[in-house]
């Protein structure tokens, strides 16, 4: 008897471990997948004591927001669910605090800019579209605003 007890013990504690580690993001039932978005910011180099953010706005079940760095040439993967809102800060602050650890819309050293990707706008393209690259620019920068535009579009078919 106390064999099978531990082996039920066992058992659920392995359910638990699984259930704990495994994640993922919420998905609405019959939602259509969006297409994989990638964006750079083309002058961001120009601007090399500022650091851009990008937050992925988490679900309402989760409130969890994730954060990244935009960086200097490259394209940045924004093919989640959720909307990406961008935010500068500059590098000395984002180093001395963590990425994570920045209330990103109430810090005052934070400036949110005016533009947010959503990845669901790209869904029903046609033709069907594998991937769509997006070119910004930083258009504006003051102690209390930034402006980005985009400045290209690229659709790569399926």
């Amino acid at each position: 008897m106390a064999m099978k007890k531990i082996k039920i013990f066992f058992l659920l504690l392995l359910l638990v471990v699984i259930n704990v580690s495994v994640k993922g993001d919420f998905m609405p039932k019959n939602s259509i997948q969006p297409t994989p978005i990638f964006a750079s910011v083309r002058n961001l180099a120009d601007y090399p004591g500022i650091s851009l953010i990008g937050l992925e706005e988490g679900s309402a079940l989760t409130k969890s927001n994730k954060a990244f760095e935009f960086k200097t040439g490259s394209y940045s993967a924004i093919f989640k669910f959720f909307p990406v809102t961008l935010y500068a800060v500059k590098k000395k602050y984002l180093n001395r605090k963590g990425i994570n650890k920045i209330d990103w819309e109430n810090d005052k050293n934070v400036l949110k800019s005016n533009l947010i990707i959503d990845a669901k706008t790209f869904k029903e393209m046609v033709p069907p579209i594998a991937m769509v690259l997006l070119d910004y620019k930083i258009t504006g920068l003051t102690n209390s605003t930034i402006a980005i535009h985009m400045t290209g579009q690229k659709n790569i078919s399926k």
